[in-house]
């Protein structure tokens, strides 16, 4: 079994020379050390006569100063992930009601539809029966001008008969 043995990593640090452990892969460390030189260099043209210890001080400062503004919008960009997170959150919660408006509709619409069929095969029923009722009216209208015309024609006859009876009477 192999332990992870910390190679030490030999690092310039404004002119000192440090060996540095970390977890941190070299690329990183050679980062770090990038920015606190880089850093230091500033300090130092800005005020080229410093001394060492408060080039180091101020730098540390500058430095802490760095991380804590990095803390800061850190925190702001959690706090704005949460509220966008929150606000997506209500969206969701609406899209979901109305998704349950729209299934409602749906379902309504379906009893409507189920409804307007039903109505409609009502009415084709009704229909069907008021055609019936016009073939019987029609066939009774057909029947009674037949009858009224044998009522004519007896009635002619009829008068005809007296018509001869008369005749034969005055003869």
């Amino acid at each position: 079994m192999s332990q992870n043995i910390k190679k030490p990593i030999e690092v310039n640090i404004a002119g000192t020379i440090l060996q540095v452990k970390n977890d941190d892969n070299e690329t990183e460390i050679k980062k770090a050390v990038t920015l606190v030189n880089n850093e230091l260099e500033k300090i130092r043209q800005n005020n080229p006569n410093i001394n060492r210890i408060y080039l180091m001080v101020m730098g540390c400062m500058n430095l802490a100063d760095m991380y804590l503004q990095s803390e800061n919008s850190t925190q702001n960009l959690k706090e704005e992930i949460q509220d966008l997170s929150d606000h997506n959150h209500s969206h969701e919660i609406v899209v979901e009601n109305k998704n349950k408006e729209i299934e409602q509709l749906k379902n309504k619409i379906d009893d409507l539809l189920d409804t307007q069929n039903a109505l409609k095969k009502q009415l084709n029923e009704k229909n069907d029966l008021l055609n019936q009722y016009r073939d019987h009216i029609k066939q009774i209208k057909e029947e009674n001008e037949v009858n009224r015309k044998n009522i004519l024609n007896l009635q002619n006859k009829l008068f005809e008969s007296q018509i001869e009876l008369n005749k034969t009477q005055n003869n």
